[in-house]
């Protein structure tokens, strides 16, 4: 069985095959039935996608795309696949007997699918690829053998734009028959919920406070702020102790001699 994110690798007479193409970010998920009861299947939250590569699987309740046995055509075609033939089949919208509330919406970005082959005339290899390309993959998802009962594979393949897959048969003639069981869409969950009646479930409780961190490490010392301004002047000191008394000075020199008084009568 092919599945999104696996890749296995095939040897019939010289075909170099593998099952599969590996596609990355795809949100594993599921809405069951088309009433679309939603369900997720992995950690995600319901609006996990979109995203730059998410998309959401659609489970699909089951409808036959394409049969090109004649007696039981399903879709346009009516005859095998030749050698080197490439059949082109549009996915999008109403086609086969995936109509109605069965058909693929137009948002779908990649197909799930059951491919059988039936009445391979030679050892062949089937390769089922996206519309637009127009040279096929070396890649197989489903080798046949002449003479061998009808052989099924699980295929998810990718969609072109414009919503179209192509199967290409390597060597003499085969039918093909096509079943879808699910899409992959970039719409999320939530969306598809509300797409399909049906409503989000309320929010659930707040979680337990998980535990204090660990302190952090001392930040850098900050640098000097500026001075402030200068404080009131204080109030006057008291009266200091009085002095020792002084060593007593040295001697005068002598005074001038004074003129001589008034003689008397």
């Amino acid at each position: 069985m092919t599945t999104l994110g696996q890749t296995a690798r095939h040897q019939t007479d010289g075909d170099r095959g593998s099952i599969g193409r590996r596609w990355g970010g795809l949100v594993a998920a599921a809405v069951v039935g088309v009433v679309g009861t939603v369900v997720a299947v992995s950690a995600w939250g319901a609006d996990a996608a979109p995203g730059d590569n998410d998309s959401t699987y659609v489970a699909w309740p089951g409808c036959r795309l394409t049969d090109t046995r004649p007696p039981t055509q399903i879709g346009p075609r009516g005859i095998p696949l030749g050698a080197g033939d490439v059949m082109t089949v549009t996915v999008h919208g109403n086609n086969g007997d995936c109509t109605g509330p069965l058909a693929i919406p137009d948002d779908a970005v990649a197909l799930a699918t059951n491919v059988t082959a039936v009445g391979a005339t030679t050892n062949s290899n089937i390769r089922v690829y996206r519309g637009d390309l127009t040279t096929p993959p070396l890649l197989s998802n489903l080798n046949v053998f002449a003479g061998a009962p009808p052989t099924p594979n699980k295929v998810d393949v990718q969609l072109a734009p414009n919503g179209t897959l192509k199967v290409f048969n390597a060597n003499g003639q085969v039918d093909i028959i096509i079943d879808v069981v699910g899409y992959y869409t970039p719409t999320s969950l939530t969306q598809l919920a509300q797409q399909t009646g049906g409503t989000p479930g309320p929010q659930g409780p707040e979680g337990p406070t998980g535990p204090q961190g660990e302190q952090g490490e001392p930040g850098d010392k900050g640098e000097t702020g500026e001075q402030g301004p200068a404080g009131e002047q204080g109030e006057p000191g008291e009266s200091g102790a009085k002095g020792e008394p002084g060593e007593k000075g040295d001697q005068g020199e002598p005074g001038e001699k004074g003129d001589p008084g008034l003689q008397g009568p």
